[in-house]
């Protein structure tokens, strides 16, 4: 597997478009995108080929950063909706890089034209409730669980 590397700073003077919205891109190849609890994670292990599809979407319309699948996942929500253990939870959030890149390439990107930002979600993100708006969980958790998550 390749390492991932950080790429120098953006370009004075140069125009950096970001993707847009991916799960209103993904819903265009798979079907219940929004009432599912991984929201677009899902489809990191189930439809990586239509992850990628959505990049490669951005990337034509002119997008220079594009972010990963990667929002809704955690631990706890792969464990439960997928039965995924932690290292292959892990390796689902490297396979987002992976997907991004593979698009850049299929789509004949130079290396260091597309910029890959890794999106993460914050803890209310991954409880599919809304409350990564609100901020309610915090009254139900203790420090060191949302430490250890």
């Amino acid at each position: 597997m390749e390492r991932l590397n950080i790429s120098a700073p953006l370009e004075m003077g140069q125009v950096y478009i970001i993707d847009g919205g991916f799960s209103t891109q993904l819903m265009k190849y798979v079907d219940g995108v929004d009432e599912d609890p991984l929201w677009t994670a899902r489809s990191v292990v189930n439809n990586p080929e239509k992850v990628e599809q959505v990049h490669m979407d951005f990337l034509k319309a002119g997008a220079r950063i594009l972010l990963t699948d990667s929002y809704q996942i955690s631990q706890h929500g792969f464990k439960e909706h997928l039965g995924l253990d932690a290292e292959s939870t892990k390796q689902s959030i490297l396979k987002t890089v992976e997907l991004a890149r593979s698009a850049m390439l299929k789509c004949g990107k130079p290396p260091g034209y597309v910029l890959v930002g890794g999106s993460v979600g914050p803890y209310g993100a991954c409880q599919h409730d809304g409350s990564e708006y609100t901020g309610a969980y915090i009254d139900r958790m203790y420090r060191d669980e949302l430490v250890a998550w």
